[in-house]
Parts: C-alpha cells; sequence; structure tokens
C-alpha cells in the first residue's frame, strides 16, 4: 500500500514540476494571478500523500507537523529567493498561500484516514 502512495506522490511531484515550469516559460503565475492557487493546493496534496507513504501508521501529530514545516518552508524560501509578489501584500499573500497548502494536505489527510489508517 505504501508503495502505491509513493507511486501517486512521484506522479504528483512531476505533475507539480512541469506545470510549474510551463507557467514560469509562458508567464502564467503573471498573466493569471490566480495560478497560485492551485499550484499550492497541488504542492500541499503532493506533500500530504509523500508523507502518508512515509509515514505508514497513523500519525497526526506527525502530519501535521511535517504540513507546517514544508509550507511555512516553501514560504521562507520564497521570501528569501526574492520571488514573492506585492511586497504590500506579502503577508496576505503568505498567509493565503500557506491555507491553500493545508487544504491539499488535509485532502491526502483524508484519503488516509479512510483507507490505509482505518
Amino acid at each position: 500500500m505504501r508503495l502505491r502512495w509513493l507511486f501517486a506522490a512521484l506522479f504528483l511531484s512531476g505533475l507539480l514540476l512541469g506545470l510549474h515550469v510551463y507557467a514560469e516559460t509562458h508567464a502564467w503565475y503573471w498573466i493569471y494571478r490566480w495560478f497560485d492557487i492551485p499550484m499550492h493546493l497541488l504542492g500541499g496534496l503532493t506533500m500530504g500523500v509523500f508523507s502518508v507513504a512515509l509515514l505508514g501508521k497513523f500519525r497526526p501529530f506527525l502530519f501535521i507537523t511535517l504540513m507546517a514545516g514544508g509550507a511555512i518552508g516553501w514560504e521562507v524560501f520564497e521570501y528569501v529567493s526574492g520571488i514573492t509578489y506585492h511586497e504590500s501584500k506579502y503577508w496576505f499573500d503568505t498567509t493565503h498561500d500557506i491555507l491553500n497548502d493545508c487544504i491539499g494536505a488535509s485532502v491526502a489527510y483524508t484519503v488516509a484516514r479512510f483507507s490505509v489508517w482505518r
């Protein structure tokens, strides 16, 4: 069962990378301001699926810790790399991105809770 979750995480990672490269090449992040939302949802889902595969057993506190660390770590990376948008709206954008990461991770958690973590 864990192997299926790892393959799903690999597929989602490839999809996320492909979408990101295409979006960067065609300036979708600047043309479509909303494109950041599905990317963070997909990123949270990918992190969640990968964490489910690594954890194996039901460990909600560790899952939440991994998801929070990943989401906050990504936002710190964006800030340090200088790829943030609208300095005046930085905190709103950051909060919105972390919320979308959490929603994506919650989908993975819910599916795992009703399947492998029963």
